[in-house]
């Protein structure tokens, strides 16, 4: 899964596909390691949909920005508007995020 550089901007990531789902999260987050293994799974699946991390210690302000109040926290993005948000670490997570990408 591409990780968010600190050069490059949210807005014009999710520009790039339709779908994108994004990961916001905290390399000191336990819950945060098993969303992202969740996501790598959901990546293979999903070709055509952009996954992406966003470390909320190096992006701060995105963080504000897209209202991240617990972590780790998966928005869901079609032509880059929010369309699902889903925080924790659910074990029907997975299953909602695909819900989405269809």
């Amino acid at each position: 899964m591409r990780e968010l550089s600190e050069s490059e901007k949210l807005e014009d990531v999710l520009k790039e596909k339709s779908l994108c789902v994004v990961d916001f999260f905290a390399t000191w987050c336990g819950p945060c390691k098993k969303v992202s293994a969740e996501l790598d799974v959901l990546e293979s699946k999903h070709a055509d949909t952009l996954f992406v991390k966003v470390d909320v210690d190096t992006h701060e302000s995105l963080a504000v920005e897209y209202s991240v109040e617990s972590l780790p926290t998966v928005v869901v993005f079609k032509d880059a508007v929010k369309i699902g948000s889903f925080v924790g670490a659910s074990p029907k997570l997975s299953e909602q995020i695909a819900k989405l990408l269809v």
